[in-house]
């Protein structure tokens, strides 16, 4: 099938000049390669179907707003809010700095789902040597 690329992060003010950048060329490099439907502005209702559809999807840096917790854990302070679906996506990039749980205080049980690849370090870097590996493909 037709590969999807999602990429997607929460912006924050910790978000420096470098890792914007770093994702604009990202999202730039995928729509010259073979990524027939890079996704990068929509809102929830318009991506969220797109998940169960999707290859890949690239989290950087992002917590509370990619929980699953916030669909059906009542006792979740996250419960309710609107999040992206990506646990739906047949495997899950996460890269992140550290474990450590997002603004609302909880750990993001996606971390652990089968789909789920965790990759911790700097975005940049990570995104240069995913980056590398594609085009090595």
């Amino acid at each position: 099938g037709e590969a999807v690329l999602a990429l997607i992060t929460k912006a924050t003010s910790k978000t420096t000049t470098k890792e914007k950048e770093a994702l604009d060329k990202a999202v730039d490099e995928a729509k010259e390669s073979q990524v027939k439907k890079p996704v990068t502005d929509k809102d929830l209702d318009e991506i969220n179907p797109e998940f169960e559809d999707c290859d890949v999807a690239l989290i950087l840096g992002a917590n509370d707003v990619v929980n699953p917790a916030a669909r059906h854990d009542e006792s979740s302070p996250i419960y309710g809010m609107p999040i992206l679906n990506v646990d739906k996506s047949r495997t899950v990039i996460i890269n992140k700095r550290s474990m450590n749980p997002g603004f609302a205080g909880v750990q993001n049980e996606l971390f652990g789902y089968d789909n789920s690849i965790m990759v911790f370090g700097d975005a940049k870097d990570m995104l240069n040597d995913l980056l590398k590996e594609i085009k090595e493909l």
